[in-house]
């Protein structure tokens, strides 16, 4: 009976915990700005023009940014969080999927917001780059080391003593991911996020360029960041494909 009880006791706490670990957010086109794909000069310029513009609207509530990416550039990152933390509105952000860069600028979120099947991941920082050796080389590589540093010890501040540099680093030597709930017993989310979008958010269109090989190809997708549908003018590609192999059979005559 005692054994019950206590299991009794415990499932209720665990039932308490996760309630007050997640919340309803209820996403408009007044609250909400995406940044869909890689991180990138292009793409964070798209999300900064989005937030200034949401910045400006007389509301005084948080704008979301909804996260599906899979990282990209420190520089465009770091601008993007530098941006974000100088607005009217406090910008919070969720991560559907935020993978290495993606990962930091969510540590940057007052609060850190997951989706239930939302993955988090983050990995030892890689990249290459140029110059004169040794000078160059070694100076450049000293700030990268120094940036990568300051970034991994934000992350690690975050945790509230959960990680220390050397068991953090071991953490991410194979890459880290976390999947919902779990990332917050990870101490990299504070909460889970159930998002439901308004139905003008589902139905506003926002444009948006993809690289399918060696086609740059313009898309349509709505703005709610649960619908994933893109719609392409299937003729106007249609007319840049041909267009593309008739240059190439020209080239090759």
């Amino acid at each position: 009976m005692k054994l019950i009880v206590t299991l009794f006791f415990a499932f209720i706490a665990s039932a308490a915990f996760s309630a007050n670990k997640s919340e309803d957010i209820f996403l408009t086109k007044n609250n909400t700005v995406n940044l869909r794909g890689p991180v990138t000069t292009e793409s964070v310029n798209e999300v900064i023009a989005d937030l200034t513009a949401l910045d400006k609207v007389p509301e005084d509530g948080p704008i979301f940014l909804v996260l599906n990416t899979p990282g990209g550039s420190i520089l465009a990152g770091l601008e993007l969080i530098q941006y974000m933390n100088t607005l009217r509105r406090p910008v919070l952000v969720v991560a559907n999927f935020a993978a290495s860069m993606g990962f930091h600028i969510l540590q940057h979120s007052k609060t850190r917001f997951v989706t239930e099947f939302g993955t988090i991941m983050s990995h030892r920082a890689r990249g290459s780059f140029s110059g004169e050796i040794p000078q160059q080389i070694n100076s450049r590589l000293k700030h990268i080391i120094d940036l990568v540093g300051k970034m991994d010890d934000h992350v690690i501040s975050r945790t509230n003593g959960k990680y220390n540099r050397s068991s953090y680093m071991e953490l991410i030597r194979d890459e880290y991911w976390g999947v919902g709930a779990n990332t917050i017993n990870d101490r990299f989310v504070d909460k889970v996020a159930v998002l439901k979008c308004e139905r003008e958010l589902k139905e506003t269109k926002e444009k948006k360029e993809l690289q399918i090989f060696m086609f740059r190809i313009k898309a349509e997708i709505s703005k709610c960041p649960l619908i994933n549908e893109i719609t392409i003018d299937k003729e106007e590609h249609r007319d840049l494909v041909n267009k593309h192999f008739t240059n190439i059979r020209n080239y090759q005559e």
